[in-house]
Protein backbone atom coordinates (compact mmCIF):
# COMPACT_ATOMS: atom_id res chain seq x y z
CA UNK A 1 0.00 0.00 0.00
CA UNK A 2 1.40 3.44 -0.41
CA UNK A 3 1.17 5.98 2.05
CA UNK A 4 -1.98 7.56 1.38
CA UNK A 5 -3.71 3.92 0.88
CA UNK A 6 -1.97 3.49 4.85
CA UNK A 7 -3.04 7.06 5.79
CA UNK A 8 -6.96 6.04 5.05
CA UNK A 9 -6.87 2.82 6.58
CA UNK A 10 -4.52 4.08 10.14
CA UNK A 11 -4.71 7.53 10.86
CA UNK A 12 -8.24 8.21 12.88
CA UNK A 13 -6.98 11.60 14.31
CA UNK A 14 -10.05 13.36 13.92
CA UNK A 15 -12.61 10.61 14.48
CA UNK A 16 -10.76 9.98 18.01
CA UNK A 17 -10.85 14.17 18.43
CA UNK A 18 -14.45 14.50 17.02
CA UNK A 19 -15.70 11.51 19.26
CA UNK A 20 -14.24 13.08 22.76
CA UNK A 21 -15.31 16.58 21.78
CA UNK A 22 -18.95 15.29 21.53
CA UNK A 23 -19.43 16.61 18.17
CA UNK A 24 -21.83 13.50 17.21
CA UNK A 25 -22.55 14.65 13.35
CA UNK A 26 -19.11 15.41 12.60
CA UNK A 27 -18.00 12.00 13.99
CA UNK A 28 -20.42 10.28 11.70
CA UNK A 29 -19.67 12.39 8.69
CA UNK A 30 -16.03 11.73 9.04
CA UNK A 31 -16.41 8.01 9.02
CA UNK A 32 -18.79 8.29 6.33
CA UNK A 33 -16.25 9.51 4.11
CA UNK A 34 -13.64 6.72 5.20
CA UNK A 35 -16.48 4.22 3.73
CA UNK A 36 -16.81 5.83 0.14
CA UNK A 37 -12.90 6.26 0.19
CA UNK A 38 -12.91 2.56 1.30
CA UNK A 39 -15.22 1.43 -1.46
CA UNK A 40 -12.81 2.50 -4.80
CA UNK A 41 -10.52 0.44 -2.84
CA UNK A 42 -12.62 -2.70 -2.27
CA UNK A 43 -12.51 -4.72 -5.13
CA UNK A 44 -12.65 -7.89 -4.33
CA UNK A 45 -11.54 -8.01 -0.92
CA UNK A 46 -14.68 -5.89 0.86
CA UNK A 47 -14.38 -8.27 3.92
CA UNK A 48 -10.77 -7.99 4.14
CA UNK A 49 -10.57 -3.88 4.07
CA UNK A 50 -13.60 -3.32 6.46
CA UNK A 51 -11.95 -4.99 9.10
CA UNK A 52 -8.53 -3.60 8.53
CA UNK A 53 -10.35 -0.53 9.19
CA UNK A 54 -12.33 -1.08 11.79
CA UNK A 55 -9.68 -2.89 14.04
CA UNK A 56 -7.42 0.53 13.13
CA UNK A 57 -10.40 2.17 14.16
CA UNK A 58 -10.91 0.28 17.62
CA UNK A 59 -6.79 0.58 18.27
CA UNK A 60 -6.47 3.89 17.52
CA UNK A 61 -9.33 4.83 20.56
CA UNK A 62 -7.85 2.57 22.75
CA UNK A 63 -4.41 4.22 21.95
CA UNK A 64 -6.11 7.46 21.85
CA UNK A 65 -7.44 7.59 25.22
CA UNK A 66 -4.38 5.80 27.08
CA UNK A 67 -1.79 8.40 25.65
CA UNK A 68 -3.87 11.43 25.97
CA UNK A 69 -5.56 10.65 29.16
CA UNK A 70 -3.82 8.02 30.72
CA UNK A 71 -6.90 5.73 30.61
CA UNK A 72 -6.55 2.37 29.60
CA UNK A 73 -10.00 0.98 27.95
CA UNK A 74 -8.20 -2.94 27.51
CA UNK A 75 -12.14 -4.47 28.10
CA UNK A 76 -13.59 -2.50 25.72
CA UNK A 77 -11.07 -2.55 23.28
CA UNK A 78 -11.46 -6.45 23.46
CA UNK A 79 -14.86 -6.70 23.61
CA UNK A 80 -15.25 -4.09 20.52
CA UNK A 81 -12.79 -7.21 18.72
CA UNK A 82 -15.93 -9.14 17.47
CA UNK A 83 -17.74 -5.69 16.02
CA UNK A 84 -14.22 -4.93 14.46
CA UNK A 85 -14.43 -8.42 12.55
CA UNK A 86 -17.71 -8.38 10.61
CA UNK A 87 -18.54 -11.77 9.27
CA UNK A 88 -20.15 -10.05 5.48
CA UNK A 89 -19.33 -7.57 3.60
CA UNK A 90 -22.56 -6.01 3.50
CA UNK A 91 -22.64 -5.01 7.32
CA UNK A 92 -23.11 -1.26 7.51
CA UNK A 93 -19.91 0.04 7.95
CA UNK A 94 -20.80 3.56 9.52
CA UNK A 95 -22.85 1.91 11.91
CA UNK A 96 -20.52 -0.91 12.82
CA UNK A 97 -17.73 2.00 13.33
CA UNK A 98 -20.38 4.73 15.81
CA UNK A 99 -20.88 1.78 17.71
CA UNK A 100 -17.11 1.20 18.39
CA UNK A 101 -16.78 4.87 19.43
CA UNK A 102 -19.95 5.49 21.28
CA UNK A 103 -18.40 1.75 23.50
CA UNK A 104 -15.17 4.17 23.89
CA UNK A 105 -17.01 7.79 24.86
CA UNK A 106 -19.57 5.43 27.48
CA UNK A 107 -16.55 3.87 29.06
CA UNK A 108 -14.54 7.83 29.51
CA UNK A 109 -18.06 9.31 30.69
CA UNK A 110 -18.27 6.52 33.28
CA UNK A 111 -14.52 6.81 34.40
CA UNK A 112 -13.77 8.79 37.69
CA UNK A 113 -9.99 8.46 37.72
CA UNK A 114 -9.34 11.21 36.17
CA UNK A 115 -9.30 14.94 37.74
CA UNK A 116 -11.71 17.41 34.99
CA UNK A 117 -8.16 19.82 35.80
CA UNK A 118 -5.99 16.99 34.35
CA UNK A 119 -8.67 16.40 31.30
CA UNK A 120 -8.80 19.94 30.32
CA UNK A 121 -4.51 20.37 30.68
CA UNK A 122 -4.38 16.91 28.77
CA UNK A 123 -7.04 18.15 25.84
CA UNK A 124 -5.04 21.70 25.88
CA UNK A 125 -1.93 20.13 25.34
CA UNK A 126 -2.90 18.04 22.61
CA UNK A 127 -4.34 20.85 20.65
CA UNK A 128 -0.99 23.31 20.77
CA UNK A 129 1.53 20.74 20.51
CA UNK A 130 3.55 22.91 17.82
CA UNK A 131 3.61 25.99 20.27
CA UNK A 132 5.76 26.23 22.89
CA UNK A 133 4.38 24.50 26.74
CA UNK A 134 5.15 25.17 29.92
CA UNK A 135 3.07 24.04 33.22
CA UNK A 136 2.75 28.02 33.52
CA UNK A 137 1.36 28.12 30.31
CA UNK A 138 -1.16 25.24 30.70
CA UNK A 139 -2.02 26.09 33.94
CA UNK A 140 -2.95 29.15 33.02
CA UNK A 141 -5.06 28.35 30.55
CA UNK A 142 -6.82 26.29 32.59
CA UNK A 143 -7.62 28.61 35.35
CA UNK A 144 -5.70 26.71 38.29
CA UNK A 145 -1.84 27.24 40.02
CA UNK A 146 0.99 25.93 38.27
CA UNK A 147 1.15 23.70 41.78
CA UNK A 148 -1.90 22.48 42.14
CA UNK A 149 -1.29 21.36 38.35
CA UNK A 150 2.01 19.47 38.64
CA UNK A 151 0.66 18.05 41.58
CA UNK A 152 -2.36 16.51 39.44
CA UNK A 153 -0.07 15.06 36.90
CA UNK A 154 1.52 13.17 39.31
CA UNK A 155 -1.12 11.76 41.10
CA UNK A 156 -3.81 10.78 38.27
CA UNK A 157 -1.24 10.13 35.20
CA UNK A 158 1.65 9.35 37.74
CA UNK A 159 4.04 11.02 35.43
CA UNK A 160 5.12 15.08 35.58
CA UNK A 161 3.90 17.58 33.33
CA UNK A 162 6.95 17.43 30.93
CA UNK A 163 7.18 13.82 31.03
CA UNK A 164 3.51 13.73 29.36
CA UNK A 165 4.33 16.72 27.02
CA UNK A 166 7.47 14.93 25.53
CA UNK A 167 5.38 11.55 25.32
CA UNK A 168 2.52 13.34 23.48
CA UNK A 169 4.79 15.14 21.44
CA UNK A 170 6.57 11.79 20.52
CA UNK A 171 3.23 9.84 20.14
CA UNK A 172 2.46 12.71 17.39
CA UNK A 173 5.90 12.53 15.88
CA UNK A 174 5.47 9.07 15.41
CA UNK A 175 2.54 9.25 13.39
CA UNK A 176 3.73 12.22 11.24
CA UNK A 177 6.76 10.22 10.28
CA UNK A 178 5.03 7.53 9.14
CA UNK A 179 2.13 8.27 7.64
CA UNK A 180 2.93 11.63 6.23
CA UNK A 181 6.01 12.27 3.92
CA UNK A 182 6.71 16.19 5.20
CA UNK A 183 10.32 16.71 5.74
CA UNK A 184 11.73 16.21 9.40
CA UNK A 185 12.20 19.80 9.66
CA UNK A 186 8.62 20.78 9.14
CA UNK A 187 7.68 17.40 11.52
CA UNK A 188 9.92 19.25 14.38
CA UNK A 189 7.91 22.70 14.01
CA UNK A 190 4.63 20.52 14.62
CA UNK A 191 5.73 19.04 17.36
CA UNK A 192 7.05 21.85 18.91
CA UNK A 193 11.03 21.49 18.84
CA UNK A 194 12.78 24.73 17.35
CA UNK A 195 15.27 22.23 15.69
CA UNK A 196 15.18 19.27 13.90
CA UNK A 197 18.74 18.20 15.14
CA UNK A 198 17.10 18.65 18.69
CA UNK A 199 13.99 16.76 18.12
CA UNK A 200 16.39 14.12 16.78
CA UNK A 201 18.40 13.65 20.07
CA UNK A 202 14.90 13.96 22.41
CA UNK A 203 12.86 11.19 19.66
CA UNK A 204 15.78 8.59 19.77
CA UNK A 205 16.40 9.05 23.77
CA UNK A 206 12.53 8.07 23.69
CA UNK A 207 12.04 5.48 21.15
CA UNK A 208 15.60 3.70 20.58
CA UNK A 209 15.30 4.91 16.89
CA UNK A 210 16.40 8.12 15.12
CA UNK A 211 13.64 9.86 13.20
CA UNK A 212 14.82 8.70 9.80
CA UNK A 213 15.40 5.17 11.03
CA UNK A 214 11.36 4.83 12.46
CA UNK A 215 10.24 6.03 8.82
CA UNK A 216 12.01 3.59 7.40
CA UNK A 217 11.42 0.91 9.46
CA UNK A 218 7.64 1.21 10.26
CA UNK A 219 6.59 3.08 6.83
CA UNK A 220 8.13 -0.03 5.46
CA UNK A 221 7.47 -3.22 7.99
CA UNK A 222 3.61 -2.36 8.44
CA UNK A 223 4.79 -3.34 11.73
CA UNK A 224 2.42 -0.73 14.68
CA UNK A 225 3.92 2.30 15.67
CA UNK A 226 2.16 2.20 18.88
CA UNK A 227 4.35 -0.66 19.96
CA UNK A 228 7.36 1.49 20.62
Amino acid sequence: MNLETLELFYNQTEICKALHQEKFDQLQQLIREKDLQLHDLYGEKPLLYQRLFLSSLNKSLYYYYLNVFGLSFSQVCYQNFSQAHPQHSHSDLVCVACKICHAYHRAYISSVCINPHVRQACQYIQEHLSESLTLETVSRNIFVSRCYLCQLFQEHLQQSFSEYLTESRINYAKRLLVYSKQPLEEISLQCGYNTASYFSTVFKKNTGYSPNQFRKEFTTSGKSIDTI
